[in-house]
């Protein structure tokens, strides 16, 4: 019976610890994601937030599909019409969905939040806040707001997915699993993408 209420204790503590670190979070969370002014858009599984429409386009043009994979949507996706915003959300979604597969979960998620960074300045500036330490990363995600943080200058599909697999992985279950298990995951996700 005592070992049940130590139990009861221990959960409870960890609960309390985890609703204050999401409070200070929240808190912070203005003066991390930095003073720029981002616009949003969304997706069925993402909130894209950006800077300008130049940075839309930038995206855009970097998220490509190989033509040997998806013939019919290629030609599409990778010509230099209009309707970059209608193009990127597909795009966004589909990549989303075949992480989602190749992972093999499909739960319900939270939109999970990506920051197209300008250049890697900003991106370094908004990991320094968070993490008080320099960036060494092309981007990366933060469970704490499930948010990818990416550098428009410096993107690819293969970066984009693997972030969306840390965002996945993490929000599958009750429990966060390890970080360097999720970066095997993330690994292989990477692999198998266009397979």
């Amino acid at each position: 019976m005592l070992y049940l209420n130590r139990s009861i204790e221990i959960i409870i503590l960890h609960i309390l610890m985890n609703l204050l670190l999401g409070i200070v979070c929240v808190l912070s969370y203005g003066r991390i994601v930095g003073e720029t002014n981002w616009q949003n858009m969304k997706t069925r599984h993402t909130v894209i937030h950006y800077n300008s429409m130049n940075d839309l386009k930038k995206l855009n043009k970097n998220i490509r599909f190989p033509s040997t994979t998806w013939n019919a949507i290629t030609k599409y996706f990778n010509s230099d019409a209009d309707m970059v915003e209608e193009k990127l959300v597909s795009k966004v979604d589909i990549l989303f969905e075949r992480v989602q597969e190749i992972l093999g979960m499909h739960n319900k998620l939270d939109k999970t939040k990506i920051f197209v960074c300008q250049n890697k300045a900003q991106l370094r500036e908004i990991y320094q806040k968070f993490y008080k330490k320099p960036c060494r990363l092309r981007a990366f995600y933060i469970y704490e707001f499930n948010a990818i943080y990416i550098n428009v200058q410096d993107l690819n599909e293969g970066i984009l997915s693997h972030e969306m697999a840390h965002s996945i992985i993490s929000n599958f279950s009750m429990t966060r699993p390890p970080v360097p298990s999720t970066e095997i995951l993330a690994q292989y996700v990477n692999k198998h993408l266009f397979r």
